[in-house]
């Protein structure tokens, strides 16, 4: 610390002024205590933003597959499917990569496909999400007459796995399909 004088010169009065050449290092803690916490909340909030994004692709990808599915078995014919859904028949559906997967209709079980969300350059498959689902037909039955109604119920529940709840996701698209003569 230095000290300096000044003389008023209407008055003549002398005054000392104290004058600091810098900070103590008690401010200069307090200052990198401060920063750290402003920086370390910024950086939370920048990773939970990423989570919930990626969480939100997967979202994204799992409705995009399970509906690409429906509409692929809104394609069959309408007789064929009201088929399947009384014996409880085998579908055959195209996955993203030209493989077909054999589905059963109206089964408990869940169909589990590897669905890529990334790719290297090479062309290998980075990263992948584990996506599963099933397809439910239901031909609802005339309660007068005992005869199958022209229309037809489909739903695909599907689920995949979302790692920012650590937890499995699902969800399910439904369909409602009349039978249209051509």
């Amino acid at each position: 610390m230095t000290t300096s004088t000044l003389q008023n010169l209407e008055t003549g009065q002398v005054t000392n002024i104290n004058r600091r050449s810098g900070l103590t290092l008690v401010e200069v803690i307090i200052s990198l205590v401060v920063l750290s916490m402003l920086a370390i909340g910024i950086i939370a909030s920048v990773l939970q933003v990423r989570r919930t994004s990626e969480a939100q692709v997967r979202g994204e990808l799992a409705y995009a597959v399970a509906n690409g599915f429906l509409e692929q078995v809104r394609g069959v014919n309408y007789n064929e499917l009201s088929e399947a859904s009384q014996s409880g028949a085998n579908v055959e559906l195209i996955t993203r990569n030209n493989t077909f997967v054999e589905v059963a209709i109206n089964s408990a079980e869940f169909t589990e496909l590897r669905v890529p969300l990334s790719i290297d350059g090479d062309g290998s498959v980075a990263t992948e999400m584990t996506f599963s689902f099933r397809v439910q037909i239901d031909v609802p039955i005339d309660s007068d007459t005992g005869a199958p109604l022209r229309m037809m119920s489909i739903r695909v529940p599907y689920r995949w796995w979302d790692p920012v709840i650590n937890d499995e996701r699902q969800r399910e698209l439904i369909l409602v399909r009349s039978q249209v003569s051509r």
